[in-house]
């Protein structure tokens, strides 16, 4: 089929760049032909277009405009973007989606927290007009929490009755499906566990170094990680800290070396090759274990880190979970004594589930 592919990938974000181009090649090795759909809601953009119309001057500003808002100069996310994908013109308003998706077979959503409430984009819910011959799929779709208000929880019941065919990330989001539409779902996974080779060695250290990947800081976070910090140092490991991109300097934790303007491959291959993570993100888990990389998840105490932690318990991994400071004891131990085999099976299950609903579609 000819896929149009709409995701969260338009930002800063290493694991969201790296689950759509996950996505990206599984759909390709399943014979389909895939364009990402080049979609942020920007109103520069549709100004600039009001006044100039549909001009190469209009491409220009609108090429600009959408790599300066979404990437804040960081050219490495815009190489990424454009030598990984076949991208559509930047899309704004519903018609221009519209008229765009009706030209595919299928219009597929996911993977990521595309369906969280805290920032509903109809489109993210194909809540807009395409021709009866399109599929509307979902991809290992997340609603981000374990609930919603019930004003949402109808609104996904309403979009979702239109679908072809669901696959979900988790459990939760499983539930909601099943409980508040009349679709069946198939919960998969994160596509980046069906598919790897993401790796660039190039910024990597020869000593062995702790990596700290922090994207969610909250007050609890913070002092979660000072206490694996000062654990992680009675071991001798060089404390390497990768500074989210809209941040100019790690303002939090005290690492021995800052690590800025990577690439997503760049970013993959530092969690490989450390001999530890330290993270509070949902894909900084994923990446590490699909290295088998002994990680301390790091609770934010936000209703999202539920993704999180039903990620580790799905690979009974939860002793990895670090909740609060005085825990930290506990933590360090079940990091000593991490049981792979069985978080590598599991993955294997989820990743054979993903594979047999692309088979489906």
């Amino acid at each position: 089929m000819k896929i149009a592919h709409l995701t969260l990938m338009f930002g800063c974000n290493y694991g969201g760049s790296m689950q759509a181009l996950a996505t990206q090649r599984l759909l390709k090795e399943f014979g389909h032909e895939v364009v990402t759909v080049n979609y942020h809601p920007s109103k520069r953009v549709g100004l600039y277009r009001g006044l100039f119309g549909q001009s190469k001057i209009t491409q220009k500003l609108e090429k600009y405009i959408f790599d300066y808002k979404l990437y804040r100069g960081s050219q490495k996310f815009i190489e990424f973007r454009e030598s990984n994908f076949l991208l559509s013109r930047p899309i704004v308003t519903q018609k221009q989606i519209e008229k765009f998706c009706s030209e595919f077979d299928a219009v597929a959503v996911g993977s990521d927290q595309i369906w969280a409430e805290r920032w509903i984009r109809p489109f993210y819910f194909l809540d807009f007009e395409l021709p009866k011959h399109v599929k509307k799929i979902a991809l290992a779709a997340c609603c981000g929490t374990l609930s919603g208000s019930l004003e949402y929880r109808k609104y996904l019941g309403k979009c979702l009755s239109g679908f072809d065919a669901i696959s979900v990330r988790n459990s939760f989001t499983a539930n909601l499906v099943n409980e508040f539409s009349e679709k069946k779902c198939v919960e998969t996974c994160d596509p980046t566990l069906v598919v790897q080779n993401y790796d660039d060695d190039s910024i990597v250290s020869s000593q062995n170094y702790a990596l700290i990947y922090s994207s969610n800081r909250t007050k609890l976070s913070v002092e979660n990680t000072f206490s694996v910090i000062r654990e992680l140092k009675k071991r001798n490991l060089k404390i390497l800290s990768i500074v989210p991109p809209e941040m100019k300097s790690d303002e939090y934790f005290p690492a021995d070396e800052e690590i800025y303007d990577i690439s997503p491959p760049q970013w993959n291959s530092l969690i490989r090759h450390a001999k530890i993570l330290v993270t509070d993100s949902f894909h900084g888990a994923v990446f590490s274990t699909i290295h088998n990389i002994p990680l301390i998840a790091i609770s934010t105490g936000h209703v999202s880190f539920v993704r999180v932690t039903k990620y580790l318990q799905d690979l009974g991994l939860e002793r990895l979970l670090l909740e609060e400071p005085s825990l930290i004891s506990d933590v360090m131990q079940a990091l000593d004594e991490i049981d792979w085999n069985f978080s590598n099976n599991r993955k294997h299950e989820m990743a054979s589930n993903y594979r047999q609903f692309l088979e489906s579609i």
